[in-house]
């Protein structure tokens, strides 16, 4: 006789079915919509048709797997249309992406050229195919089809990379070169022999320097003494070129330093280092140290030049080889620079160094230099004496011309006495012209009003009328910490 199935088993089955249903209605909806909406529950031709696309009627003809050919193209076009109308449905962007992805996966060669056709044209002239772009072509969108033409054909993809970037700087948009170095990547595996001659056909400017940098980055692994050459020989107006894109010839510097330290940092010396920092021939000699210290070691010796040897002496690296600093400092004369502030640095680190094991060797040695030189070294000279004998560090601060290095060692000095001497710290205080003077003096006066009022009121007394009245002020709003 048999048994009667169960009330557990007909939910088991009953929710078996309903989940099977729901996957199939979750898997068409996810790519059609960025959002589960009502449309959600549509088929993938009803989704296509109310794009409006000429091409929707195709999507009839199907093939033995039953998905169309045109479809994938379609579903692209599509979604480029609405993001770039704005159109497109509010979502999250990782979704979106992966339904470009999505649909570009299933497109051919002549499809992909087809959209990149129509992306240039978008660039040049917006209006002309009814858009309203006021920062023209998302950077992120064209990235996506440049990248897919680059796994069909990266010669190809650079043309229109090319293409794209002179549109948007033909229509006054901020051109994106963020793809460049992918191309110039997939085109130096295939050692592709015309790229050199496309960039060189160029007009002068940012797009040629961009695609040039990318181009020697991709080759610094492959041929680095090609690329040292290539730079070695550009002419004046070459080298302004690539000049003003400071964060990309560091990277292609950088680059070409894996291989080649030595050759990169003597191309480096053809430029003139960033005001900001974005190009810096230091953090190339930092590179070399960190690969091969002995070998940087000696280049540095070799050049007696102080950018290349003060990163040896930064106190706060660990693990550096040592140089001999006493060879240095008794021939620091010698040593050369193009740029003044690199021997002020080297000076101050010999000066910090020195300071560690002999004081008065350090204010001695310190006193033979130049009197940049001599004030920036005599600052950390003056901090690590402050630390040892605060007094004695006083009176010999009493010997400096006024100055910046002076008011360094300063406020230094205030902020190491004013516990123990808040009086002196606040005469200290009073003394200086940097920024920093009023709430040190404040700062004073207050641990000495603790200590001893009646001191302090016969030291504000002392004050001019000025600081008085400042001071006051600040007491009576909290000012100045």
């Amino acid at each position: 006789m048999k048994s009667k199935p169960s009330l557990a088993n007909l939910l088991t089955v009953l929710l078996v079915a309903i989940a099977s249903a729901t996957g199939g209605w979750i898997g068409r909806g996810m790519f059609t919509q960025r959002t589960a909406t009502s449309q959600a529950t549509a088929p993938p031709s009803a989704e296509i048709s109310r794009a409006g696309s000429s091409s929707a009627a195709s999507l009839t003809s199907q093939h033995s797997g039953g998905v169309s050919a045109e479809e994938p193209k379609v579903i692209a076009m599509r979604l480029l249309r609405a993001d770039l109308d704005g159109t497109l449905e509010e979502g999250n962007e990782e979704l979106l992406v992966f339904r470009f992805q999505q649909a570009l996966a299933g497109c051919d060669e002549s499809a992909v050229a087809e959209m990149l056709e129509f992306i240039i044209g978008v660039a040049k002239d917006p209006s002309s195919q009814g858009f309203k772009l006021k920062y023209g072509v998302p950077p992120a969108l064209s990235r996506l089809f440049i990248r897919q033409m680059a796994a069909f054909n990266p010669r190809k993809a650079l043309d229109f990379q090319l293409g794209l970037a002179q549109a948007q700087a033909q229509a006054g948009m901020d051109v994106d070169l963020g793809t460049f170095s992918m191309v110039m990547a997939l085109l130096a595996d295939q050692n592709a022999p015309d790229v050199q001659n496309v960039i060189e056909s160029l007009p002068p400017g940012g797009i040629r320097a961009s695609a040039q940098m990318a181009w020697w980055n991709a080759r610094s692994k492959a041929d680095p003494e090609a690329v040292f050459q290539s730079l070695m020989n550009l002419d004046a107006d070459a080298r302004n070129s690539l000049s003003s894109f400071p964060s990309q010839l560091q990277g292609l510097l950088y680059a070409l330093s894996l291989q080649a330290p030595e050759k990169a940092l003597q191309a480096a010396a053809l430029f003139p280092e960033d005001d900001k920092g974005s190009f810096s021939r230091d953090e190339l000699v930092r590179a070399w140290i960190g690969r091969d210290g002995k070998a940087a070691r000696k280049w540095a010796l070799e050049q007696n030049d102080a950018q290349a040897l003060w990163p040896w002496l930064d106190p706060m690296e660990v693990g550096l080889s040592e140089l001999d600093e006493k060879s240095l400092r008794d021939n620091f004369s010698s040593i050369t620079s193009k740029n003044a502030a690199d021997r002020i640095i080297l000076a101050k680190s010999l000066a910090t160094n020195l300071a560690k094991k002999d004081i008065p060797e350090a204010v001695r040695w310190a006193s033979t230099l130049p009197i940049d030189e001599q004030s920036a070294a005599n600052v950390p000279v003056a901090r690590a004496w402050i630390k040892q004998d605060a007094p004695a560090a006083a009176e010999w601060l009493t010997t400096w011309p006024a100055g910046a290095s002076k008011d360094e060692a300063v406020e230094s000095l205030t902020e190491a006495i004013v516990e123990d001497d808040p009086e002196s710290a606040l005469t200290w205080a009073a003394s200086l012209h940097a920024k920093e003077r009023f709430s040190l003096m404040k700062n004073a006066l207050e641990t000495l009003t603790e200590k001893d009022p009646a001191a302090a009121e016969r030291a504000m007394q002392g004050l001019s009328e000025e600081d008085r009245a400042v001071l006051s002020v600040m007491k009576r709003t909290g000012l100045g910490g």
